[in-house]
């Protein structure tokens, strides 16, 4: 059996230390620039306005037909409303009337125009309804053919509303009884005021949310920034956790919070709380804010 000197376990000790140093540096710049090349790939989808297929050459045709798409609803109060696209951008807007109005713009591919244009009419609009909920999704009978998706919907205030986008981004703004926002691959944007419950899951994008927050919300986001950036006025119970990324409390909000391991605990505002705000983050950083707070 070898005897290390005293020397020698110095020297071996200070070698093993310098590994485990580089290794836990290179393990922080894979992960940075693992989030940036995520990043990148959504900032690119976004900036292609969800045509993602756009300029490809595959069998089914580069000649391109686009076409608009329209659904009108008069839901009675207290209803509920989903949509759900397969891809593209999905811009939730209120709307000026008393009924949801549905606008869809298809760009589909061919390989003469007739047949572009016979696909973008066939990529339509299917509505089913059960009680009080309602429901509104794209239908694309040739996915392959699909080349650019841009949705708009207009809601009245106060409804129950969900929005699922498998492949693009959600932007929402509006008064809501409740909220629930998926985004698949994407970003998902609320400058909202909801009443009762809010639900914003995102698996791979940036979650931004501002506005006034009701009895629960669940915020969560396995790789993507968090920025929850919320009005004055607000008693709510916080737990926020991540698995890798940084927690930032801008201004006063983060007084009466205490850490434990990767989980902030506390609570916003004064009083007793009036609801509960959950965030999650696997991959990415959390900002916690009040609108006015600097």
């Amino acid at each position: 059996m070898i005897e290390l000197t005293r020397r020698s376990k110095v020297i071996l000790v200070s070698v093993l230390s310098a590994v485990l140093l580089a290794s836990i540096v290179f393990a922080g710049v894979l992960i940075d620039r693992t989030v940036q090349n995520a990043a990148s790939a959504v900032t690119q989808f976004q900036s292609a306005g969800g045509n993602w297929l756009s300029g490809s050459n595959w069998f089914q045709g580069s000649v391109l037909a686009r076409q608009t798409h329209t659904v009108a609803l008069s839901l009675p109060k207290g209803a509920a409303f989903a949509f759900a696209a397969p891809i593209g951008t999905i811009n939730v807007v209120p709307a000026a009337g008393n009924r949801v109005l549905v606008t869809v713009l298809v760009t589909a591919a061919g390989q003469t125009l007739a047949q572009a244009r016979q696909r973008a009419s066939q990529m339509g609009l299917t509505q089913q309804s059960a009680g009080s909920s309602y429901s509104v999704a794209v239908n694309t009978p040739n996915g392959l053919a699909l080349r650019g998706l841009q949705a708009t919907v207009e809601i009245p205030r106060g409804m129950a509303v969900t929005l699922t986008d498998h492949l693009g981004n959600v932007n929402v703004t509006g008064q809501f009884a409740s909220l629930t926002m998926h985004a698949n691959m994407g970003n998902c944007v609320a400058n909202v005021k909801v009443s009762g419950t809010t639900s914003i899951i995102d698996n791979l994008g940036n979650i931004a949310f501002s506005g006034t927050l009701g009895q629960m919300t669940t915020i969560s986001d396995h790789m993507g920034n968090i920025g929850v950036y919320l009005s004055p006025g607000h008693a709510l119970g916080t737990t926020i956790t991540t698995n890798l990324g940084n927690v930032n409390m801008v201004g006063a909000i983060g007084k009466s919070f205490s850490r434990q391991g990767n989980t902030w605990t506390g609570n916003i505002g004064t009083g007793a709380p009036m609801g509960t705000l959950n965030v999650s983050d696997n991959l990415g950083n959390v900002t916690l804010s009040e609108v006015n707070a600097s």
